[in-house]
């Protein structure tokens, strides 16, 4: 593992600026108080690689939802304390107004009459979006210096997306690139939506849609994990499209994005975190299989297995309401022992993680699981399947069960609670890191691994 990010930099002597499309982070930014998943990635990412970042070499790019224009995004706040409401202060506030179209090269700039038009839509598409309370909500902050810079991508340069690609406009992202002569890098989380379509439905055929364009047109694609590469590399093989697919190596350290570990933690979870309990961490949905661990918790509650108390913690996906059903439908004091905390700030999910007895990971399937190292950085034991991508975060350290047998969860559950799993005192030492997270992706991203050229096969 590449432990720092400073002798990786000076791979880098001489190359081009590198520019990472964080229009999908500011959005989710703008609805959200706390970072989960892909753009916790992003950010993590991002905040290691600017620590090393002397030259000024890597940019954030932006593009408004509402003006449709690109801006350079200038990433250096993250070098000192700040919090992800940031990315929203800075990039999408900041610029929401009619100065977007000024941050670009005049050749490139609407003309007055396109001005006017495209003002008079913004304006519409405000009032009818939660734009305006979002907004307000921001105005209640002092405003942060705006920090977007006129666009200058020139040959050589580098454009990297590596959020929710397949929800943003990654063709023009791709266009913008070719027309300056930059090479792309494409980054795949996971391909549920095409391998498990129920987990994702409506959004296979957009899915496919953008893996096909990123397969031809990016220089350079990644994947999370050896089983996701496996996912993508047979869905192109099935269209006859042959692509050298790298792997970046996600962490098991869990790091709190608000670099608070103390304060604005809730009453509620200072409680729980004074009990006997077990933790599950993951949006509350129908892949993430929160209910199919409490359903085993509830059997073996009724065996009279002395149970830990349950705590649920995510957003509130396609399954919270069938959690709320079924908890309605347990015992009174059974129900009583289980909690639902919904978007827990990073410091929250800290308290938590440091409490708990053990987590459990139940998802059906998953590209990493952040979740999954996440407890195991904290020395706290893990179950979860055996499947997809979770033996590769877990490892020799977690323990597995097996989706495929009736009362798989149920009895290695059981087998958590009764014999209670040992984790080495410097477990640590063989976790990955944030850092060396960043380091991959600056070793693919600068590795001169151009695209091999999609072989079309009849």
């Amino acid at each position: 593992m590449l432990r720092s990010l400073a002798p990786v930099a000076r791979w880098f002597v001489g190359e081009g600026n590198v520019y990472f499309d964080i229009t999908d982070v500011v959005g989710h930014a703008l609805k959200n108080k706390s970072v989960t998943g892909i753009q916790r990635v992003a950010t993590s990412v991002l905040e290691n690689i600017i620590r090393f970042d002397e030259e000024g070499r890597y940019w954030g790019l932006v593009r408004d939802s509402f003006s449709e224009e690109f801006a350079a995004a200038d990433l250096s706040f993250l070098r000192q304390a700040h919090s992800y409401s940031d990315y929203a202060m800075r990039f999408e506030y900041a610029g929401s107004g009619d100065a977007w179209g000024h941050t670009l090269p005049p050749k490139y700039r609407p003309n007055p009459l396109s001005s006017l038009l495209r003002s008079m839509h913004r304006k519409l598409r405000w009032a009818r979006s939660k734009r305006p309370q979002a907004d307000l909500a921001l105005e209640a902050r002092p405003p942060e210096p705006s920090s977007l810079a006129p666009l200058k991508l020139k040959k050589g340069d580098i454009v990297v997306t590596m959020g929710v690609g397949w929800s943003t406009k990654y063709r023009e992202v791709h266009e913008l690139a070719k027309r300056f002569a930059c090479k792309t890098v494409s980054v795949v989380y996971d391909l549920i939506p095409i391998t498990h379509p129920q987990f994702a439905p409506g959004r296979s055929k957009r899915f496919c849609a953008w893996i096909d364009y990123i397969a031809a047109n990016s220089d350079t694609i990644c994947t999370i994990s050896e089983y996701s590469k496996g996912e993508l590399l047979s869905y192109l093989h099935g269209k006859g499209v042959h692509r050298q697919i790298h792997i970046i190596d996600l962490p098991h350290e869990f790091k709190n994005a608000s670099g608070n570990s103390g304060a604005g933690i809730g009453e509620e979870i200072r409680r729980l975190a004074q009990e006997r309990f077990m933790l599950c961490v993951g949006t509350v949905d129908h892949r993430k299989n929160a209910l199919g661990l409490l359903q085993a918790w509830h059997e073996l509650y009724k065996q009279g297995v002395r149970v830990p108390n349950a705590v649920i913690c995510g957003a509130a996906g396609r399954g919270a309401g069938e959690i709320q059903n079924f908890l309605r439908s347990m015992a009174r004091d059974a129900g009583k022992a289980v909690t639902i905390i919904h978007n827990p700030s990073d410091a929250e999910l800290e308290l938590l993680y440091r409490s708990c007895q053990f987590s459990v990971f139940p998802s059906f399937v998953e590209g990493w699981g952040l979740p999954v190292g996440e407890s195991l950085w904290f020395k706290k034991p893990v179950l979860c399947a055996n499947c997809a991508s979770m033996p590769e975060a877990g490892g020799k350290f977690a323990v597995y069960f097996d989706h495929g047998k009736p009362g798989s969860l149920r009895d290695a559950l059981r087998q958590m609670i009764e014999s209670p799993v040992e984790l080495p005192d410097g477990i640590r030492e063989q976790l990955t890191t944030w850092e060396d997270t960043a380091a991959s992706v600056c070793a693919i991203v600068h590795s001169g691994h151009t695209a091999v050229a999609c072989a079309q096969m009849s």
